[in-house]
């Protein structure tokens, strides 16, 4: 059996219905802020009950590399949470998940992991799968432009996390350790944004039912991403973890009716084709 691919599906499953439960959110009239803040409380003590039962929590200087990827991880999933008040989960979902792409070219240009002509091919579909779904990002998402920049910046930011995590291990950190110190940051920066933004910290109802299910989800992905790291490529975990956006497109269409056009259906097709070449190249 192959242990990472089988633990980067199970990290897909839980993030693509996290990513749905975003869009609930957003339609229960949850801000961003809060709803991060409440998740990144919630998922530090998920992921430290996680290092305590295994016994394998070890804080060191490696595990430092949580607090960088902890930066860019909240970065990513707060522009994220804002993107989706705008427009469909489904679009939205796709491209915040094609932030593979850049954690695979950092892969093979930093650390040397292998490529070969299907890789190069999975490359260049995702690139077109950006192209599709971004111009059809920008017309669900007309009433805000910004949307448009948010969501470019999300991606970014949750392509260098992943890439973050598997520099962390290969300096000697433990799964638990990483996803301890990124806990901390993203705890830090949750709170302190929603002060700045709230003057005082007062989550409302909706903030924890929707903030507790996705810290569930998350804290899952990314331990059985973690997992996957410290037994695989990143150049493989990461891709076909971040495919979760089928399972969000798919929620969107079924029970929030979402439009799909044949731009958004060729974005789809072109991005599967990527995680195909991806993994078999």
């Amino acid at each position: 059996m192959n242990t990472p691919l089988v633990l980067a599906l199970g990290a897909l499953a839980c993030s693509g219905v996290s990513d749905f439960i975003y869009k609930r959110a957003a339609m229960a009239g949850v801000p961003a802020h809060q709803l991060t803040m409440v998740q990144g409380w919630c998922y530090g003590l998920i992921v430290l009950a996680y290092g305590l039962v295994t016994q394998t929590l070890r804080l060191d200087l490696a595990s430092l590399w949580g607090a960088v990827a902890g930066f860019f991880a909240y970065t990513g999933y707060y522009n994220f949470a804002r993107c989706v008040q705008r427009g469909a989960v489904g679009t939205f979902s796709a491209i915040f998940r094609l932030s593979f792409v850049i954690t695979v070219v950092l892969a093979v240009v930093v650390l040397g992991e292998r490529t070969s002509p299907l890789r190069l091919a999975g490359l260049a579909l995702a690139l077109g799968a950006v192209w599709l779904l971004l111009a059809r990002a920008g017309e669900s998402a007309r009433a805000e432009p910004s949307t448009v920049v948010r969501v470019v910046v999300a991606t970014t930011c949750l392509g260098i996390a992943s890439f973050i995590y598997k520099v962390g291990m290969l300096a000697g950190a433990t799964p638990a350790g990483l996803l301890v110190v990124q806990a901390c940051m993203v705890v830090a920066i949750g709170t302190v944004n929603t002060l700045r933004i709230e003057h005082r910290i007062r989550p409302t109802p909706g903030a924890w039912r929707y903030g507790m299910r996705t810290a569930a989800l998350l804290s899952s992905a990314f331990t059985m991403l973690m997992e996957g790291l410290a037994r695989g490529e990143a150049s493989l975990v990461v891709p076909v973890n971040q495919m979760g956006f089928v399972v969000t497109a798919m929620l969107g269409v079924v029970w929030l009716k979402e439009p799909v056009d044949r731009r958004s259906l060729a974005g789809f097709a072109s991005a599967l084709g990527a995680l195909a070449c991806l993994a078999t190249g």
